[in-house]
């Protein structure tokens, strides 16, 4: 079941899965999910976290309620820390960003309905097993996986609780992030051999970050069994697994006179990665909203061009699936035409917004021409340029939490201005204008390239027009 207000993008999900062979019922509020929870009792759920009709978390508990075995992936596009916080928390299974290829839709969520286990893999039936990770969706999908092995699965956040758990009562095997507070991966190994009743206990590392073959050599140094690779289905883990509770009893490995040379070099490799991550973080979520949306954009007018050529028809929809998953409530796409007159659009959900309100800008015509003059971006709150009183106003008006008006330019001069409207969302700011910008930059060249479409076909009716003159 897909659960948005938006119906290009319940669309596109139905048509990704229903190729591959699934049902997929939709549902456009959360009163009718919860209708169709009762009725249908689907197998996985992706929900929006914004609806209109109610809270995307209060709505994932209900569902829980109704079929509590069912996968619950939250589908939305930014997301604040805060709602990043409360999404691992209030029952979701995992996260699906939009906007999503559909390509990379599909093993997304057909890796949450995982066929039958045959009776041979279940090579874990009464044994018990610890999976540790500081990640909570990570923790789940490893849990859900291993659990179908036939393992008595307990879980914990870091080492220094799989230490404890350990320690209570002896499990079979121990499988662990590397990369977690307090007590990470190499320092549980380490610990795990010093204690003599558990010295003997199959222990595998899991990452995402320690790549290197000095990595995988220091973990065994450490005194675990293996370093892999994490992925998704947890191929490699398992088979491991399997090897290492069917074998003979292992014998301790780490050498404990060794063990404060081992704690220096895991200090060294922890900052390493630690600096390694920064650098890969930063920026990265805006580069990725921004390229992921221009995408969306681009693809939608190619493909009205190779068809039909109706590129306002491809635009409104290519927004609404950008304004969907940029928390983008609604919005308008001012067009200036050679006049210096201005056309204007609605898009993205229902503004109910007057038209001659939208036309003026609530009012603020001047302040909309000057964005399209001058061109540069207005933003409200946060713009100096722009009066206190004129942005609470506008945000008034709007019904929003924040606004943003994008110039649009094109190579001969200035083509109109793009408004966006953010509600309910505490999204970053440098994120969000970001985000504009880049859309901005895709809509202009697209209203250049159908103007110069527009030029080209009124200039092949005039040269049809002069030669039925000439032959007459």
């Amino acid at each position: 079941m897909v659960v948005d207000d938006n119906a290009t993008t319940r669309r596109m999900v139905r048509n990704a899965l229903a190729r591959n062979g699934h049902h997929v019922i939709e549902a456009e509020n959360g009163r009718t999910a919860l209708e169709l929870m009762r009725r249908e009792r689907p197998r996985v759920v992706l929900q929006d976290l914004m609806l209109p009709d109610m809270d995307g978390f209060q709505l994932v508990g209900e569902l829980r309620e109704i079929v509590p075995e069912a996968s619950i992936l939250a589908f939305s596009g930014f997301v604040s820390k805060l709602d990043e916080a409360r999404i691992s928390t209030v029952g979701f299974d995992d996260i699906i960003p939009k906007p999503i290829a559909p390509s990379r839709l599909v093993p997304l969520v057909e890796a949450h309905l995982p066929a039958p286990v045959p009776p041979d893999e279940r090579f874990g039936a009464g044994r018990r097993l610890v999976v540790v990770d500081d990640d909570p969706l990570q923790l789940k999908l490893a849990q859900f996986r291993l659990s179908r092995h036939g393992f008595e699965i307990e879980t914990a956040d870091d080492g220094a609780a799989a230490l404890e758990a350990a320690q209570r009562r002896v499990p079979d095997a121990i499988v662990s992030d590397v990369m977690m507070p307090n007590l990470d991966g190499f320092g549980l190994a380490m610990a795990l051999r010093r204690d003599p009743a558990l010295s003997r206990v199959p222990l595998l590392l899991v990452t995402s970050s320690y790549i290197e073959p000095t990595d995988r050599e220091l973990a065994r140094r450490a005194g675990a069994d293996e370093l892999v690779l994490r992925t998704p289905e947890l191929a490699e883990v398992i088979d491991l697994l399997r090897a290492a509770i069917t074998s003979p009893a292992r014998t301790p490995s780490g050498d404990p006179a060794a063990l404060d040379e081992l704690e220096r070099e895991r200090s060294r490799r922890v900052m390493r990665q630690l600096e390694r991550q920064v650098l890969l973080n930063t920026g990265l979520s805006k580069r990725c909203s921004m390229l992921a949306s221009e995408l969306t954009v681009l693809t939608g007018i190619t493909e009205a061009v190779l068809k039909h050529r109706d590129v306002d028809a491809a635009l409104d929809e290519a927004l609404a699936s950008c304004f969907d998953a940029g928390g983008v409530a609604v919005g308008a796409l001012y067009s200036l035409d050679p006049a210096g007159g201005l056309r204007v659009r609605a898009l993205g959900g229902d503004s109910h917004w007057n038209p001659t309100d939208l036309a003026t800008l609530f009012g603020h015509e001047q302040l909309l021409r000057g964005v399209i003059a001058s061109g540069k971006a207005l933003f409200a709150p946060g713009s100096p340029e722009l009066a206190r009183d004129v942005a609470a106003q506008l945000l008034e008006r709007c019904h929003g939490t924040a606004l943003q008006l994008a110039p649009l330019e094109g190579t001969n001069g200035p083509l109109g201005a793009l408004l966006m409207i953010t509600r309910g969302r505490e999204l970053d700011p440098e994120d969000a204008r970001a985000f504009g910008l880049g859309l901005a930059t895709q809509i202009s060249q697209v209203l250049t390239l159908a103007r110069a479409y527009e030029e080209r076909e009124a200039a092949e009716r005039r040269a049809e027009q002069h030669a039925a003159l000439l032959g007459a």
